[in-house]
């Protein structure tokens, strides 16, 4: 696709990538809430001693993966698990019902680390439905991927596109107090609730990133942080740097590599993506950062290279990660 044609067509599914659920076998889900808590708590991590960096886990986001998921969703698990994938994040489930989502990941001996379903413009019933749809099949985090324009009468629930053209301090105030919301509903489902950063959350609104006013004005204990490593050095921001600013609160990762010598940019216009570890970022300083910061959970989410297959991108991208690891133990 031209660069063009894909920069529109990004702009165009914004409102996809809330990862809306197929919800439809979860009638009885809020009865069974405290086994789903319970399972949720097993699914997670442990936590490292005090002063010890955790073992770091490889995770793949689906959205690049949305064909092979809805066409042949065990084979797709199988060849994630045998590339050395442990946790899958979803961007929607369709066209598949929960329990065959979790009887495939189980086969293939993979867990669900989470989904990106919560739009902050949902309702409260139509939020729970999509958390209690995540618990369902074992996942133990829940995210939302954007801030929100504030719903008015005339425009109840805003695209997510709109957060590109500008968002004013009471926009964020509003998608903060939804944030924290959302973060207590999950948690009394026994998930974890987190914000995922893209590359608009590095613009300045009265002064100050639209990131530091999200991570100011959530409760910290409540609201982690998703730092998209990809998505901040796009904005020209330094993830080592957001590391250790939003220490303790950055739970997660995602990884994606560029072409080096791109000009920065906050909205939908992007580079040419790079193979991992061929690109513009230094995936060496950032691994050691992450094992400063205790970040474990590592998820690819690699753009294909022009005549490269969106699979074969993320294969190639956690095979560099883990050769890696391998070379220099964290």
């Amino acid at each position: 696709m031209p660069p063009d044609e894909k920069n529109q067509a990004r702009a165009s599914s914004a409102d996809q990538r809330a990862g809306r659920l197929d919800t439809s076998e979860m009638s009885g889900a809020v009865s069974r809430r405290s086994l789903l808590m319970y399972t949720a708590l097993l699914a997670a991590p442990a936590l490292a001693r005090p002063g010890e960096a955790p073992t770091i886990r490889f995770g793949v986001q689906l959205y690049p993966l949305q064909a092979p998921f809805a066409s042949d969703m065990p084979g797709l698990f199988s060849t994630l698990a045998r590339a050395g994938f442990r946790t899958v994040e979803f961007a929607g489930f369709a066209p598949h019902s929960p329990s065959a989502i979790r009887s495939a990941l189980s086969q293939a001996g993979l867990q669900a680390f989470g989904a990106h379903c919560l739009p902050l413009t949902l309702s409260d019933e139509e939020a729970a439905r999509q958390m209690d749809a995540c618990a369902a099949i074992g996942a133990w985090r829940v995210t939302t991927a954007l801030p929100s324009v504030m719903p008015t009468k005339d425009r109840p629930k805003p695209p997510l596109s709109a957060v590109f053209s500008g968002m004013s301090g009471d926009d964020l105030r509003w998608s903060a107090e939804r944030m924290n919301h959302f973060a207590h509903m999950a948690s009394a489902r026994g998930l974890i609730y987190g914000y995922h950063s893209h590359n608009v959350d590095f613009a300045l609104v009265e002064g100050r990133t639209i990131l530091d006013w999200l991570m100011r004005l959530t409760e910290p204990g409540a609201v982690a942080l998703q730092l998209d490593l990809g998505n901040a050095v796009l904005a020209g921001a330094d993830p080592i740097a957001l590391l250790g600013r939003y220490r303790g609160r950055v739970r997660s990762v995602h990884v994606k590599d560029w072409i080096a010598g791109f000009t920065p940019s906050l909205g939908l216009r992007f580079p040419a993506p790079a193979p991992l570890g061929a690109g513009a970022i230094d995936w060496d300083a950032i691994m050691r950062a992450l094992s400063q910061f205790h970040v474990a959970d590592i998820i690819v989410e690699q753009e294909a290279q022009s005549g490269t297959d969106s699979l074969a991108a993320q294969i190639q991208a956690v095979d560099y990660l883990r050769g890696m690891v391998r070379k220099n133990p964290i």
